[in-house]
């Protein structure tokens, strides 16, 4: 029950807010201009932010995993733990994609300066759209490459929200290991972004 909230992205639409207007709170107020002479780099200041909304991450995980139990309690017949790897892998795995997508919506808010922005992308991600479009981009890519790829070429695969939605509680391991470097490789990238956007800011 926990994996399929989970693969609703219902966490991943609430996190679109919380990490917009988190990231983007010094934007909107214009305090981030004062940054430079308080401490000097505002590099300083994302990684706090990160760290922070990390926690806040772990913390909106936790809380999904009582709500389930608690509504499970309340509706099921039966109330059944199964605390095993299987599980603990999954809630970890999947709190890595929930950062990552944090950190994507930090990026394009540190990118544009805006945090309404990261606000719309991440709520244009968690809600299906960039799921819609991989859609027809698989079919146009397996229409051209028919019978000449291994399996079907699936783009959800690749990006962190659809990622997060194909991995299952009996995900194969090459599924969990791919799902582990799309976690990284987009946190990686997102937070190279954003220093870089950063130091652009702090020049000028």
């Amino acid at each position: 029950m926990f994996a399929q909230y989970v693969t609703s992205i219902f966490e991943f639409l609430c996190m679109a807010m919380l990490a917009g207007v988190f990231f983007g709170a010094d934007y909107s107020t214009s305090f981030v201009k004062n940054l430079v002479y308080t401490n000097g780099d505002r590099k300083k200041t994302y990684f706090a932010k990160a760290i922070v909304i990390g926690i806040a991450a772990f913390a909106m995980h936790i809380v999904t995993l009582i709500s389930v139990i608690i509504s499970n309690a309340i509706f099921a017949d039966k109330l059944m733990f199964n605390f095993d790897g299987a599980f603990f892998a999954y809630f970890f795995i999947s709190l890595l994609m929930l950062i990552s997508f944090a950190l994507i919506v930090g990026a394009a808010v540190y990118v544009t300066g805006r945090g309404w922005v990261g606000i719309i992308v991440g709520i244009i991600d968690s809600c299906g759209v960039i799921s819609l479009i991989a859609i027809l981009i698989n079919l146009f890519v397996n229409y051209i490459f028919a019978n000449r790829l291994e399996e079907s070429f699936d783009l959800n695969n690749y990006y962190v929200a659809g990622a997060t939605q194909q991995l299952t509680l009996n995900a194969d391991g090459k599924r969990v290991v791919t799902t582990i470097i799309v976690g990284l490789v987009f946190a990686a990238l997102s937070v190279l972004l954003s220093i870089r956007a950063a130091n652009k800011r702090d020049i000028v």
